[in-house]
């Protein structure tokens, strides 16, 4: 919907303070940040990462008096390929808007670069989920009866290994009122919602309580199963919800999955493909959890150096840490400080956005992000040669424009990766 006159008024005039809006929600991506800095440009419809998965073969030892060597074996290569998942975000505002506009914005230019700002971190908090979680599901759906508009979500004491919460999803603005969503199965993402137009898909409102988080659409839902049915943006998966996933790889795809595909490479069928170690079942962090995955990874030459997690997890290591703590005196004693909590050397990075349930030991040396041509955030305007953005829509009295942002989750070696996928408090 175009952004109104009065709708437009209310930010330039009241919003808007000393060129910044007062946010309400976290507005960082520090996660996509670090990606962003170890990107691999390519030009094409995909990235080709070459891969040698195991030693050759043929090795003889013989004795002194000699004999028969073994055959040759050649070298075991492959590639894994990562394609580019294409986000994009609709910027609309009414020629009206800037009518009525006193003291604010001046040109269709100057008004929309004030939404730009929102709307890129809309899109970077959406390619931060994907780069987080890679199977496109926002966050797993609670048994519900059906026949009401609103629906309950997941907690992180209901999730399966590897899901994600609603509680964490809706608290880091993951499903926002405006989202067009579907509920579904991990095969065909809308069985519950095929039915309901894009209206009526629409979320209209939300309650992130960790208790009974819930979503409230335009329409009555059908029943659901907590374990079964997941919420996901509409059309990831295709028309009909059962397509091929156009949404990036993400860390619990990579890093917290095993004998699934990634990279078109299956790893239920090359082993040597999966992650060093993958754990479903530790719902507490403890030490041996922390040596056995750095362990595992460095095992295949991972550096182990990069550890990524929760702030919920960080507290847990936090207090597990601090009961080793020894002080030589009380003089200007401090408690409290787990955003610098350590291991083995290395920084914990825990972010808001990081699921709950999770924690990563990566060799960010094996990840990378893929792009093509456009390396930013770019105006279809700008790709079409238009000029300045948000020109006049033929037939209608509102100016548009999209943003489009193309880029992937790529990965050169599993194998150095560990996670553990099912912590729950």
């Amino acid at each position: 919907m175009a952004t109104t006159a009065a709708g437009y008024q209310n930010v330039a005039k009241e919003v808007w303070d000393s060129d910044t809006m007062v946010k309400q929600f976290y507005d960082e991506n520090p996660w996509l940040d670090a990606m962003e800095k170890r990107q691999r440009i390519i030009i094409g419809k995909r990235a080709q990462v070459p891969i040698h998965y195991q030693r050759a073969g043929g090795t003889t030892v013989l004795d002194s008096s000699g004999g028969s060597i073994n055959p040759a074996d050649s070298e075991d290569v492959t590639q894994a390929q990562f394609t580019l998942a294409y986000n994009y975000f609709p910027v609309s505002i009414e020629a009206g808007a800037l009518n009525e506009i006193t003291g604010g914005a001046q040109s269709i230019g100057e008004a929309l670069d004030h939404m730009m700002t929102s709307g890129i971190n809309n899109m970077r908090n959406q390619v931060t989920r994907q780069f987080l979680t890679g199977h496109g599901r926002i966050c797993a759906v609670a048994t519900n009866g059906g026949g009401s508009p609103t629906f309950t979500l997941a907690t992180l004491a209901q999730v399966n290994a590897g899901d994600v919460s609603g509680a964490d999803a809706l608290g880091v603005g993951w499903a926002v009122p405006g989202d067009v969503v579907d509920v579904g199965t991990t095969a065909d993402f809308d069985t519950v919602t095929s039915a309901l137009t894009q209206a009526q898909a629409t979320i209209v409102s939300y309650d992130e309580t960790s208790t009974a988080p819930t979503i409230t659409l335009g329409a009555n839902v059908g029943a659901t199963t907590l374990g079964t049915h997941y919420l996901s943006l509409r059309g990831v998966r295709g028309a009909t919800g059962a397509g091929t996933l156009k949404e990036s790889a993400g860390l619990i795809t990579i890093a917290g999955t095993t004998n699934n595909v990634v990279g078109t490479i299956d790893a239920n069928v090359n082993k040597f493909w999966n992650p060093a170690e993958v754990d479903t079942t530790t719902t507490v962090p403890d030490l041996e959890l922390l040596l056995r995955l750095t362990r595992k990874g460095k095992r295949k030459g991972g550096t182990g150096a990069y550890i990524l997690t929760s702030l919920l997890q960080l507290d847990n290591i936090y207090q597990m840490l601090q009961t080793q703590v020894r002080f030589n005196s009380d003089r200007e004693i401090g408690a409290g400080g787990s955003e610098s909590v350590k291991w083995r050397g290395n920084t914990i990075n825990a972010f808001p956005q990081v699921p709950e349930s999770v924690l990563f030991i990566l060799d960010m040396d094996a990840m990378e992000i893929v792009m093509g041509k456009y390396t930013k955030p770019t105006w279809m305007s700008d790709i079409g040669g238009g000029g300045n953005a948000g020109h006049w829509t033929p037939g209608t009295t509102h100016f548009e424009d999209t943003v489009m942002y193309a880029l992937g989750l790529a990965v050169r070696r599993r194998n150095t990766l560990a996670g553990a996928v099912g912590l729950k408090a």
